[in-house]
């Protein structure tokens, strides 16, 4: 199994289920949040963030404030040592939403659980770091094939 960019427990600030729920600011403000550096990207092109922006404003307030809200209420710690098949947790390095901490606390309890970090990368490392995100989990496969 391969967890990318999770964790066992994942709380969201509550600012920015303020913000997308329509309060201080608003939806513009939670987009504009999640899109600073060590959010989302670390250090994403103009173009990714223009992409990445239109598509949270294209899925709307409602479906990505439902996304973080189900994120919010998500804690699973009481089940890891139930997970029998090999686990693999990894991020971006620099990620603030899921920080590398939440994956190693995964892998520590699962029964044969590994985790690392993607190199220049934050929360969406397969998209910043394909190569090294895909090298990281190929390795992962390779010596888990059965």
């Amino acid at each position: 199994m391969v967890l990318a960019g999770s964790g066992a427990k994942l709380s969201v600030l509550d600012e920015l289920r303020d913000w997308l729920a329509g309060e201080h600011g608003g939806f513009a403000r939670a987009v504009e949040y999640l899109h600073r550096e060590d959010m989302l990207f670390h250090d994403a092109g103009e173009r990714e963030r223009e992409v990445s922006e239109a598509a949270m404003r294209a899925a709307g307030r409602a479906v990505v404030e439902r996304d973080f809200l189900s994120c919010h209420t998500f804690d699973v710690r009481d089940s890891l040592g139930e997970i029998e098949a090999p686990t693999f947790a990894l991020t971006g390095e620099y990620d603030r939403l899921t920080p590398p901490q939440y994956h190693e606390y995964v892998a520590e309890h699962v029964q044969d659980g590994a985790w690392t970090t993607v190199p220049d990368a934050a929360h969406l490392s397969m998209l910043e770091a394909p190569e090294a995100f895909d090298d990281a989990v190929t390795e992962f496969l390779d010596e888990n094939a059965r």
